[in-house]
């Protein structure tokens, strides 16, 4: 997962969007202390790395396969 973060954040940072990998922060961050459900963590994040076929692809390859997430 630390990969995968760091790859979003190089991303994001590279093309001027950091608030892109700090809504992925809050999103990861918010899941973690229960206050948004799966379904809500995984909406966040599909929305964040819409357009980024290969980092929806690393963030799939992390996940089982009910939770995998399409662009």
């Amino acid at each position: 997962m630390v990969r995968f973060v760091l790859a979003v954040k190089r991303r994001f940072f590279d093309i001027s969007q950091p608030e892109k990998y700090r809504q992925l922060l809050y999103h990861l961050v918010e899941y973690r202390n229960g206050r948004i459900s799966m379904d809500g963590v995984l909406d966040g994040i599909k929305a964040v790395l819409h357009g980024h076929p290969d980092l929806v692809g690393h963030f799939n390859s992390l996940m089982p396969s009910a939770l995998h997430i399409t662009d």
